[in-house]
């Protein structure tokens, strides 16, 4: 017979007592261990079963919202005014408006108003409804009259200058208000409300001979600080970025005159090497909530943060008491800090659980044995003498805060072990003190017998569980 019709024809419950046949030495055995077996550990089952819905209701969970406690920002601005720079006056000859044309000579004799003359040499020439504006080295003043060519006696004049509140039209005819004006080493430095499109500006049609000016570089050079919504003040550094340990609030950064405006992106120092701690902040909900619901995070919070599609984030430190973790990696941005659910761990003990019920191995017969009504109560233990602590050797004492903190209940759990026949299971949560109670326990059976062989195991790669086993 085939191993498939085999399967086929016997049932689960038979094929069961073929495993435990080969734990017993009859079929009527085998079926009492399978009876009393299987209602032990479907027992069992009920309880991680639950435990299990219970960790698979964590990831319903909606989670916490955080902010780094200490970090390095990187504020980099977003200019939402447009700055530019005129000459103070611009020199023009109106008698040279069309339909006059202006002379091709290269130079022009100049003489100021103090009646001295020179030479000045033509760069650019412009020419508009009001006349010629002339670019020329060294430049031309406001009352200087010029002999250019075949024109003479030509008196350059000063250009109407832009005020406040007027506006200027950028190449794509966006308006934009002059909200800011003032004059410094023969320029004059206008701000206007908005970000201009690139290309040419024009005030009244006519085209303006400017430069623009970065907002955040002329702020640097002023070493103008910005102020957040909050009052909180930011100095601009190299490469006009800003570089802080308080993170911005609010949306707009502005100088203390609100003339100047910024939106801002922030970014995190978070290199690879950067540890940061962050703070774990509670939903307003949750405010008025007798119990903090930070504790149940805490306590099943892993060694790391688990980033779905993403690298997970390593959690170095914790402080339960001010609700803060320094971790190691990239939070993203907007993402709410869950408990880590260990359904897997329940999952691999159910599994265990179904085997030892109906397909338990012959190596497992003394464990599944336990399971059994008369082997469910605890063994009397001799009693032995209290071992040479090599550990535990000080009491913890609260005034002082000095000596080992629940000393007493690991002794006590070494002195179970060293006496029980079989085995021992301490239990207890992260930093409770167990392996510091197995590194003593280690010490006095290596006490006992020298030659005694131990095989320490666990499912994490545990770096303060390796240096505590350091013997």
């Amino acid at each position: 017979m085939s191993g498939e019709s085999l399967h086929d024809d016997i049932s689960q419950q038979e094929a069961s007592l073929l495993h435990f046949r080969a734990l017993t030495t009859s079929d009527e055995e085998a079926r009492a261990l399978f009876a009393e077996g299987y209602t032990t550990w479907n027992r069992y089952g009920e309880y991680v079963n639950l435990a299990w819905d219970a960790e698979r209701a964590k990831q319903q969970h909606r989670g916490f919202p955080w902010k780094y406690d200490t970090a390095t920002f990187k504020v980099r601005l977003q200019p939402k005014e447009t700055l530019i720079t005129l000459a103070d006056s611009i020199p023009i000859i109106r008698a040279l408006a069309p339909p006059a044309k202006p002379p091709k000579a290269p130079r022009a004799i100049r003489r100021n108003r103090e009646g001295f003359e020179d030479v000045v040499q033509i760069i650019s020439v412009a020419v508009d409804d009001d006349g010629v504006r002339l670019q020329t080295s060294p430049e031309l003043r406001p009352g200087d009259i010029i002999n250019w060519g075949e024109e003479l006696d030509l008196l350059v004049s000063g250009q109407e200058q832009l005020r406040l509140g007027e506006v200027i039209v950028d190449a794509a005819g966006h308006i934009l208000p002059v909200i800011d004006l003032t004059h410094q080493e023969g320029q004059i430095c206008l701000l206007l409300d908005g970000l201009a499109a690139p290309g040419d500006l024009f005030h009244h049609g006519r085209a303006l001979t400017h430069q623009r000016i970065n907002p955040e570089d002329h702020l640097l050079n002023r070493n103008e600080p910005l102020y957040d919504e909050e009052g909180n003040e930011f100095l601009l550094g190299l490469g006009a970025t800003i570089t802080s340990d308080v993170e911005p609030k609010g949306e707009i950064l502005r100088t203390s005159n609100e003339i100047f405006t910024f939106g801002f992106t922030v970014e995190v120092d978070e290199g690879s090497e950067r540890e940061n701690w962050i703070q774990i902040l509670l939903d307003r909900e949750d405010e008025e909530s007798a119990v903090d619901p930070r504790e149940a995070l805490f306590a099943d919070l892993d060694k790391e943060i688990r980033i779905p599609g993403g690298d997970p984030v390593k959690i170095v430190k914790r402080d339960e008491h001010g609700k803060r973790l320094q971790i190691k990696g990239r939070l993203p941005p907007g993402y709410r800090i869950r408990p880590t659910p260990r359904t897997a761990d329940y999952l691999k003990q159910l599994r265990a659980l179904h085997n030892l019920a109906y397909r338990p191995l012959p190596e497992q017969a003394a464990l599944h044995r336990l399971g059994l009504k008369q082997n469910q109560a605890w063994p009397s233990m001799p009693e032995l003498p209290t071992p040479d602590w090599k550990v535990l050797t000080s009491d913890y004492d609260p005034a002082t805060r000095k000596g080992i903190l629940g000393t007493g209940r690991q002794r006590d759990f070494v002195q179970r072990a060293l006496a029980t026949p079989d085995f021992t299971i301490l239990e207890g949560p992260p930093g409770s003190g167990k392996t510091t109670a197995i590194v003593e326990l280690i010490r006095q059976l290596l006490e006992r017998e020298p030659a005694t062989r131990i095989l320490v195991c666990g499912n994490t790669a545990d770096q303060d569980t390796g240096g505590g086993l350091a013997l």
